[in-house]
């Protein structure tokens, strides 16, 4: 249906969704039991998504990890979890140098580089040097021209001129060309946008007398909301390219459904919590009141 297909953005819901079930139905007194019901699934599903995007992988096991911390696992755990982390990292770096696995760790390794040496070229490169360094920056270099272009003030709704040179202007660049038709006013918007949505998603949690609504509405609302700052930062070239889009504005395929349907969540709770009783502020989402069934969306 000329629809493109990314496994890594079905992972992306469902592994908040597994969290926030698995969350509800174990206390984990014992690392014991939150390796195996935590850190052995999550290890696999990110070493899954390596294979397709490695940049996917990270933003995912670091939110992981966050949500983690605001559920209130104990900090042994959360410790002896990043231990555990940080040595299979090792190993996967060791197993792409030495076999050659995980090539998706040379196009993120390349990534990087053409963004430190594009801050960094010398005068005594030659012009072939140079000119090798820019092609490869050339999207960034494109987008930043776009912002540059904008003058501040825009030049107007549908106005643009870069979206015709800039590849993928209206999915991974997106936010460059709103900046370019509607200036900085354009970029602060849809900026305070995602903060406000970040804002009304701990407020939803605050409402939920359910340890698995509560951590749906955090985790979803920490995936848009990072996705979007991740954009908008490659975008504004303080990060190397990721190909990540721009949630909810962005033309996507499986990102755009994927997204949609966790905005669908977030409502579903939403109004599932109107007439509940609020959480305090001071109450950890672990302390919820449990033995409930998880909430049915």
């Amino acid at each position: 249906f000329g629809v493109s297909f990314q496994p890594s953005e079905i992972a992306k819901i469902t592994t908040m969704l597994y969290l926030a079930k698995v969350l509800e139905d174990h206390k984990f007194e014992t690392f014991k039991e939150f390796l195996i019901w935590v850190v052995a699934p999550l290890g696999l599903v990110l070493v899954l998504i390596l294979n397709g995007s490695a940049s996917t992988a990270l933003v995912l096991g670091g939110l992981s990890f966050l949500v983690l911390i605001v559920a209130g696992i104990k900090s042994s755990h959360l410790f002896k979890s990043a231990g555990i982390a940080t040595a299979l990292v090792a190993l996967i770096f060791l197993a792409h140098i030495a076999f050659g696995f995980f090539p998706r760790i040379s196009t993120m390794i390349s990534r990087v580089k053409n963004f430190t040496n594009e801050k960094q070229i010398e005068d005594h490169l030659s012009p072939q040097e140079k000119q090798r360094i820019l092609d490869k920056t050339f999207q960034a270099d494109m987008a930043k021209i776009a912002i540059a272009s904008s003058n501040g003030i825009g030049k107007g709704p549908g106005k643009s001129t870069q979206r015709y040179v800039l590849p993928h202007p209206y999915s991974d660049f997106i936010y460059s060309i709103i900046v370019e038709e509607w200036g900085l006013a354009g970029g602060i918007t849809v900026l305070l946008l995602y903060i406000s949505f970040l804002y009304r998603c701990i407020a939803i949690a605050r409402g939920c007398t359910k340890i698995f609504s509560a951590i749906t509405v955090i985790g979803l609302g920490l995936l848009i909301t990072s996705q979007a700052m991740l954009h908008i930062l490659v975008n504004v070239s303080i990060l190397p390219v990721t190909g990540h889009t721009l949630p909810l504005i962005s033309l996507g395929g499986t990102s755009l459904i994927i997204m949609s349907s966790a905005f669908g969540i977030i409502l579903a709770v939403s109004r599932s919590v109107e007439n509940t009783k609020c959480v305090t502020p001071d109450q950890p989402i672990t302390e919820l009141q449990e033995g409930e069934e998880a909430l049915e969306l």
